[in-house]
């Protein structure tokens, strides 16, 4: 009845001009008409009356009430002003359309920039290779969402009279951590209105396992007391969005991003985002989400900060875009974004990962807006359930579109047919690799690409993640650039005999594995970096050093074999040292920037504790 009661307002205000000009009878049709196609057009789009325009009703009266005067002309009776009011009847359309642009001016850019910008929160600046956690390759999301929308309406397929009355609904699927994997969600909605009207509830919901390609889809068929009565793709009053807009009283907010999640019981929920325009009607900001009981339809607000833990997408992806978007778009004001056009950055689509403890985030790259520029200025993450940014300034750094071009054009990749899926970004071995996941022509999962995003050239392809991290390894070890696996450096020495010495030749020249009498875990390195090394065999006494990450097999920081009876010249010796002074340089830059970053963003209390340490 509310939106009955709305569109009669709409109307009515619509078809003033038509009354002033004494057009009783076409007012009275366009009052009844207009009541009936608004109630019919608010109920079926489930809207919203959010911000000053209240929603799309200031722009409808506008739209409306112009239509009136048009059609008064039309029926050429309100041109005779003996019969009509004059100007009087142009001034709901006029006053209408005035509040309209004032409204809309009041909410652009062109006077908000500022505001705009900061839309995107407070973003500290910090150190890429310090601060990221390293990834554990065990937990890294290999099936694609292509992947996993195949895998689901395959299994849909196989499910018989199932399959014909529900469908995959791909705008609802999530990636999310439970019990500490990466599963992909996928409910199960209705195939229409039929399939509505003959079953009134959904049997549940698909779960991929994103970290395993060969891992069978689970269909989650629940009994009948447990099915879904609210979906989004339920119809009437069973609509997810129209229940928690009349029922629930969630009028004057926006809701988006609708999603099901599991909690840690194991129960299904739906999760969508209230947001509130902050600027005028638009700048849009994340007031907390809804979670909804699919069976019952009782809904919870909990406030943004206030969210469950087991709720992984709090912030949407297309919301947090398009922050990222203002904030790169007015970085020298609203003339500049369209004028000078100096400095102007804009995102990438925001891929979701889980990171250490698995906390999910976006990781989303900044480019500049150069057509021709294939290359990044930055990255942010954001927290997916708190908002809060962080933003890390790379040089040179490939886009997800440059990655993904580049692994299309690898040889391996090209011989077989194989296809990128969406590129993500992760701190392995000190590098920015993007783990790319590859699908065949079907969208069936294929295998595995790592490309280093500072250098597209070094790629490592592989049948599973492990085999495309050691070919990986192998190729940084070729080039010199392997570097530290964990956050901190724990720089580690073993001194011993080798037992075992083994070469492996790569495209990219020779790496040589190494293992001592010991030791816990194996050695690798290249001759480009260590010259001696392919003269090392079982037997020699060794000394290496290297950051201790845990894995089965590390790279070599330094390598001496003491076996050897061989001594450098002068200037060998003073080229090693001056390599030596330069890698320890480099490595100690992203150290001296994170200090620096941590000392300009310090309390005075924290500035006070370092003077008196420093003191000391």
């Amino acid at each position: 009845m509310l939106y009955l009661l709305v569109a009669f307002v709409i109307s009515a205000i619509s078809s003033l001009p038509l009354f002033l000009g004494k057009q009783r009878g076409a007012g009275v049709v366009v009052l009844a008409l207009g009541t009936l196609l608004g109630w019919w057009f608010l109920y079926a789009v489930a809207a919203g009356f959010a911000g000053p325009m209240f929603g799309p009703l200031l722009f409808f009266v506008a739209l409306g009430s112009s239509g009136a005067v048009a059609l008064g002309f039309i029926l050429n009776d309100m041109s005779d002003s003996r019969r009509g009011s004059g100007l009087t009847i142009f001034l709901v359309p006029v006053m209408a359309w005035l509040a309209t642009g004032g409204i809309l001016f009041y909410s652009s850019g062109m006077v908000n920039a500022p505001q705009y910008r900061a839309l995107v929160g407070d973003m500290e600046k910090r150190v890429w290779t310090q601060d990221v956690q390293p990834k554990d390759p065990a937990h890294v999301r290999l099936v694609s969402y292509e992947n996993a929308v195949y895998l689901a309406r395959k299994v849909v397929g196989e499910l018989g009279t199932v399959g014909s009355q529900f469908a995959v609904r791909e705008d609802a699927l999530t990636l999310q951590a439970i019990k500490g994997e990466l599963w992909y969600v996928i409910p199960l909605d209705f195939a229409g209105f039929r399939a509505w009207l003959n079953t009134g509830t959904s049997v549940g919901y698909i779960m991929i396992h994103a970290e395993d390609p060969n891992h069978q889809p689970i269909v989650k068929q629940l009994p009948k007391e447990k099915q879904f009565v609210f979906t989004p793709g339920a119809y009437f009053g069973n609509d997810l969005i129209r229940h928690l807009r009349l029922d629930g009283g969630n009028l004057r907010v926006k809701l988006n991003g609708t999603h099901l999640e599991i909690d840690d019981d194991g129960n299904p929920s739906w999760v969508t985002t209230v947001l509130e325009p902050s600027i005028g009607q638009f700048g849009n900001k994340v007031k907390g989400v809804l979670i909804t009981d699919p069976v019952t339809g009782v809904s919870q607000f909990a406030p943004l900060g206030e969210v469950p833990t087991w709720v992984d997408r709090v912030i949407p992806r297309d919301l947090m875009k398009s922050y990222i978007d203002h904030w790169g778009e007015y970085v020298h004001g609203w003339v500049n974004s369209w004028w000078g056009k100096l400095d102007l950055t804009e995102a990438e689509n925001p891929a979701l990962i889980y990171g250490s403890a698995h906390e999910p985030n976006y990781v989303t790259g900044v480019t500049s807006q150069n057509a021709k520029d294939d290359s990044l200025v930055g990255i942010i993450y954001t927290h997916t359930r708190t908002g809060k940014s962080v933003y890390y300034e790379i040089k040179g750094g490939a886009t997800d579109e440059a990655v993904g071009k580049a692994v299309a054009k690898f040889q391996d990749v090209q011989f077989k047919h194989l296809h990128p899926g969406s590129p993500q970004l992760y701190n392995l071995y000190g590098t920015m690799a993007s783990i790319v996941p590859l699908v065949n022509e079907n969208h069936a999962y294929s295998g595995v690409a790592i490309a280093n995003i500072n250098n597209v050239q070094q790629i490592a392809v592989g049948r599973s993640l492990s085999e495309a991290v050691r070919q990986y390894q192998r190729i940084l070890g070729t080039t010199g650039d392997l570097a530290h696996l964990e956050k901190e450096k724990k720089l580690s020495v073993v001194e011993g005999v080798i037992a075992r010495a083994k070469q492996d030749l790569t495209q990219n020249g020779s790496v040589y594995y190494v293992v001592i009498e010991g030791a816990k875990q194996a050695f690798v390195g290249g001759s480009g970096e260590f010259p001696l090394l392919p003269l090392a065999q079982a037997g020699d006494r060794v000394k290496v050093e290297f950051y201790a990450s845990g894995e089965s097999v590390v790279p070599m920081h330094s390598f001496t074999n003491q076996s050897l009876p061989i001594e450098k010249s002068k200037a060998e010796a003073a080229t090693t040292e001056r390599k030596e002074g330069s890698r320890d340089a480099n490595e100690a830059k992203p150290v001296r920037r994170n200090v620096e970053e941590r000392i300009k963003n310090a309390t005075p209390e924290e500035l006070k504790k370092l003077e008196k340490a420093l003191g000391k």
